[in-house]
Parts: structure tokens; sequence; C-alpha cells
């Protein structure tokens, strides 16, 4: 919750959210390949499994975000001329769910190591999630979302941390071999959102 501190700053000026929209939404792109592939790809690498699983992890990923939006075939419309621009936003608010639930695993199992790993964890989990949850904002708000519907979907995807991590906590000894995989795929449903 604490993390979501720099998409809060957004919803104090609008206005000037609406004006370097654009400009944002380049920014959320780079920060969603930015953390698949400088934060989650590596790590998941990292863990010893065969890169050919980390990376059919991301296809598996990839695809299933894909599906995602075909079944929610949501679009939104910007001019009278037609509807033809996607509306990632409930896409996003997945997909950062779905992160903030691998983060939540990681930080409770990264506590089970040792408690100065758990606080470089959770540590790094906070400065990456603030540059998210500002792109995460200012998606939502460009595509016409109320300031107050922005932060409840928000929050109530950060909450999928605690979820996360309460799940990682009591599952400890069974899913601990699957972290890299799901890794994997937060990677590729980033790769997706961002393309």
């Amino acid at each position: 919750i604490v993390a979501m501190i720099g998409g809060i700053l957004l919803l104090f000026n609008e206005q000037l959210v609406k004006r370097f929209s654009m400009h944002l939404l380049s920014f959320a792109a780079g920060a969603l390949l930015g953390a698949a592939f400088f934060e989650l790809l590596p790590e998941a690498l990292e863990s010893g499994v065969a890169s050919t699983t980390i990376f059919g992890g991301v296809i598996v990923g990839i695809l299933l975000f894909f599906i995602v939006e075909k079944l929610l075939n949501f679009y939104h419309c910007h001019n009278n001329e037609g509807c033809n621009e996607h509306d990632f936003s409930l896409t996003i608010i997945i997909g950062d769910a779905f992160h903030n639930f691998i983060d939540g695993i990681t930080i409770a199992l990264s506590f089970l190591v040792s408690i100065p790993v758990g606080i470089a964890t959770t540590t790094a989990v906070f400065f990456h999630e603030i540059p998210q949850e500002i792109s995460d904002f200012a998606i939502l708000l460009r595509n016409g979302y109320s300031r107050w519907q922005t932060l409840k979907y928000n929050f109530f995807s950060a909450l999928a941390t605690l979820v996360g991590a309460l799940l990682g906590y009591g599952l400890r000894n069974q899913i601990d071999l699957y972290i890299p995989f799901l890794l994997s795929i937060a990677a590729g449903s980033f790769i997706y959102i961002s393309i």
C-alpha cells in the first residue's frame, strides 16, 4: 500500500496528468518492460531452472494475457469515428494483481531464508512498485477512470501482495519450486501489456 504513494501523487493534479498522458503512457510501457527484463526474468534465471522453462513461462504469460484481453473484450472510444483503441485498464489491474501476488510470495519466502534477505527483497519490491503504480494510475486515468475508481482498483490490486505473502508462508515447502516459473509468467504478462 505504501508503494501506491507514487500513483496517489498523480491524483492531486489530474489536469497535469491529462496534459502529459502520452508521456506517462510511454513511461508505463518502459516501466513494465523494465520490470520484466531487469527484475523478474533475471531473478527467475538465477534460480537455476532451465532457461527454456523460464522462457516457456514468458510465452505462457503472453498467451494467458492475450486470452484474458480477448475474453474481457473491452474497447475505449476516443472519438465519434469508432472504437479503435483498446482499453487495457482491466488487463493492467489483473496483471498488477498477479505481479503483486508473486511479490508477496517472494517476500514471504525471502524472510524464511533470513531477515536481511527479507528486508532487501521488501525494499526492492517497494522501489520498483513506485514507478509501476505511477504507470498504472496514469493508464487508468488516461482511459477515463475517476480518481476514486483508480485508487480503489489499485488498492485492491495491492492487497494481492498480502494474499501472496500469507499463501507463500503457508505453502512455503510446496511452492518454492514454482517461483521461477511464476515470475516468468508475470514477466510475459508485462511484456504483452507493454506491446
